[in-house]
């Protein structure tokens, strides 16, 4: 989780340099590198949602 969270950060900071690269090579690897950061851009919030909702569901049945 905290490494997809992480890696959401990293590829929101660094996705403007892989735009800018205008070499052959990343022109080719772009589309996997930006397939990978959409991937990245949708799972790593649901994924934290989901964590910090199990985590409050947890701390409730402690308490009951």
């Amino acid at each position: 989780m905290i490494i997809l969270t992480l890696y959401f950060i990293v590829a929101f900071f660094s996705y403007p340099f892989i735009a800018l690269d205008a070499s052959a090579f990343a022109l080719k690897i772009k589309p996997i590198r930006s397939l990978v950061q959409v991937g990245a851009f949708i799972i790593a919030p649901i994924l934290l949602i989901r964590k910090i909702i199990v985590r409050r569901g947890h701390s409730y049945e402690k308490d009951i």
